[in-house]
């Protein structure tokens, strides 16, 4: 891979420096993604990250690299020399540099926008990104009082099959978790529908929300749920409220002032009663999602 001289000791170019620089940071990505996905997983694109990531410390324990100075920020003339070497690892590896450079170093909004829309995997189903986006705008609105506050967040992928739960660590002592498609101890634990089942002899599934938030607070456990429903037609609404009335009994035991369950849904909403906010029931449509939630992690972080 190295077009080099040794008798020359022609290693320390640009086109290798470039090279080095992007070699490290992708690892260095890679080893991210081994911290937030632990474990062994068959998954083929897991595997793929490994290979990936095989590749890049063999190439970063070659003897010739040792002679490449590191440099610590990525210059357009080092991409640039990349661009127009012969080689064409080099010229790949300078299309990566290349958009690293544009994203990091210009902060090209455009670039931003071009990853995301080509990269971004969309699920085959609109429900599904809808609920990714309830979850998304909870995590935002988590982060906000973060800022504001301060404290530590821990995220991790996605991924079906395991479970799903960012936790969010306030400088005030509270503690925040949110789970997507699992149901916690502190729910499943006090269910009804769980515990009937049982007693008659059944291994029945916990009932599961879309998003379930915990807040620990002074050695209290505050619960509340998000069940998202993505349809134009009314009568789903009526489904989705059905749900959430049947979630509210069933995990009651664990029902505490301040928890809240709301239905976000697809369909505007005209008008909200008077005393919403002393409910324990809200409906949100998508225009009104982001509002709503903000209101719930504020009175759960900062009362």
């Amino acid at each position: 891979m190295f077009v080099v001289r040794e008798q020359n000791r022609e290693f320390d170019t640009k086109p290798n420096r470039m090279l080095k620089f992007i070699s490290k940071f992708i690892l260095s990505l890679l080893e991210e993604f081994d911290r937030i996905v632990p474990g062994d997983t068959e998954s083929e694109w897991v595997k793929n990250i490994k290979s990936m990531e095989r590749n890049l410390k063999h190439i970063l324990s070659s003897q010739y690299l040792k002679y490449v100075a590191d440099v610590r920020y990525l210059t357009h003339d080092l991409v640039t020399s990349g661009l127009k070497h012969r080689n064409p690892l080099y010229r790949q590896m300078a299309k990566i540099s290349q958009l690293y450079y544009n994203i990091y170093t210009k902060k090209d909004p455009k670039a931003v926008f071009d990853v995301i829309k080509n990269q971004l995997l969309v699920p085959k189903a609109t429900d599904k990104l809808f609920e990714i986006l309830a979850l998304f705008n909870c995590i935002k609105c988590a982060e906000e009082l973060r800022m504001e506050i301060g404290g530590k967040r821990d995220l991790s992928l996605l991924r079906s099959k395991y479970t799903n739960v960012i936790t969010f660590n306030y400088d005030n002592g509270i503690v925040i978790n949110i789970f997507y498609q699992h149901t916690p101890q502190s729910l499943s634990g006090k269910s009804r529908y769980f515990k009937t089942m049982e007693s008659y002899g059944f291994n029945p599934k916990t009932l599961t929300p879309d998003i379930v938030i915990e807040c620990i607070r002074d050695d209290m456990l505050i619960a509340s749920f998000l069940e998202v429903k993505y349809s134009d037609d009314v009568s789903y609404v009526g489904i989705g409220l059905q749900s959430l009335y049947a979630y509210l009994y069933d995990f009651s035991e664990a029902w505490v002032e301040g928890s809240k369950a709301l239905l976000v849904i697809k369909p505007t909403i005209s008008s909200s009663p008077k005393e919403e906010g002393d409910s324990r029931v809200w409906i949100v449509d998508k225009a009104g999602m982001i509002d709503k939630i903000r209101v719930l992690f504020g009175s759960l972080v900062t009362n």
